[in-house]
């Protein structure tokens, strides 16, 4: 699926463009809505006229909208996303592909690809969402079928891995403290029995300094 544009490599284009003057990038933008036989004997880098890469483009203006907080990237999205109204949007429902981008009106072609709903509209979704919090790209990646994912390693993961493993450490004392309180009581004699006993007690303690210095409660026995 696309809209009637040329879309130069957008994604570099648009991260590029965020450290260029603002007539630069607005020059770079009109070019890529032109044509390719406006462009001055200048070849665009993807010269297909099935514009199924829109999706790419899309994503591209969400995530340079959020590195940059330049909302001009929002705008340029924008355009795309009318642009998709304008030409591609069905009177009964859904939005038909693009197969020609470079005839105006555009050939369409009868049929609603999936990742228009499953990545290109997440993609506008996130460019047009004002909350940072809402998968914030430091915590998140996105695969090549705009599933997000979470990114591990940030200090937030770090403290939940230790307190998964102080967790396991515990369960594991416990096991032990029940282990040898069953075998105290299999114990026939005393001394045997009271040794059993004695090493309970040290797991015991040890297990509840485990959990009085890192704030677990756990059962034991």
């Amino acid at each position: 699926m696309g809209v009637p544009a040329v879309v130069c490599d957008t994604q570099e284009e648009a991260i590029s463009s965020s450290s260029s003057s603002s007539s630069s990038s607005d020059s770079e933008h009109s070019n890529w809505q032109k044509p390719a036989t406006a462009l001055g004997g200048r070849r665009p880098i993807d010269t297909s006229s099935d514009k199924r890469r829109t999706t790419a483009a899309a994503a591209a203006a969400a995530a340079a909208t959020r590195a940059t907080g330049d909302k001009t990237y929002r705008e340029w999205g924008w355009s795309m996303f009318r642009a998709f109204e304008r030409y591609c949007r069905m009177d009964t429902g859904g939005y038909v592909t693009v197969a020609d981008v470079n005839q105006v009106p555009p050939e369409l072609a009868p049929k609603m690809e999936s990742f228009w709903l499953a990545e290109t509209l997440k993609y506008f979704y996130l460019l047009f969402e004002d909350d940072p919090a809402v998968l914030p790209l430091d915590q998140w990646v996105f695969n090549t079928e705009a599933h997000p994912l979470p990114v591990w390693g940030t200090p937030a993961d770090v403290q939940a891995m230790q307190r998964i493993q102080q967790r396991q450490q515990a369960t594991a004392l416990e096991m032990q403290h029940w282990e040898a309180d069953q075998a105290a009581a299999r114990q026939g004699q005393h001394g045997a029995a009271g040794a059993a006993q004695e090493r309970v007690a040290q797991m015991r303690r040890a297990l509840e300094q485990l959990q009085q210095e890192h704030g677990l409660v756990g059962n034991h026995h």
